[in-house]
């Protein structure tokens, strides 16, 4: 039994690690986040955002720092896995 409370602790304290993470990201690094998984590059990213190429390769680098994402297929799974875009 005391393993599975530790496992219930652990959980928690990571769920709020998550939480913490999340919520240094800005509304900006969201957006990119969403266009990222919807497959568009960053020069396609900055003419919807109506930003520089270098604009949105800097919120894009910003975000995967905060967030400890190492690659773009991290930063794809990580906005599926928090409902960032879903599957159409």
């Amino acid at each position: 039994m005391s393993k599975l409370i530790e496992l219930r602790k652990e959980n928690k304290e990571l769920r709020a690690e998550i939480a913490r993470l999340k919520s240094k990201v800005t509304k900006r690094e969201r957006e990119v986040i969403m266009l990222v998984a919807q497959g568009k590059n960053s020069r396609e990213i900055g003419e919807i955002l109506k930003s520089s190429i270098r604009t949105i390769e800097t919120h894009r680098a910003n975000l995967m720092g905060k967030l400890g994402l190492k690659n773009t297929a991290e930063v794809v799974r990580y906005a599926y896995e928090n409902g960032l875009v879903t599957i159409k």
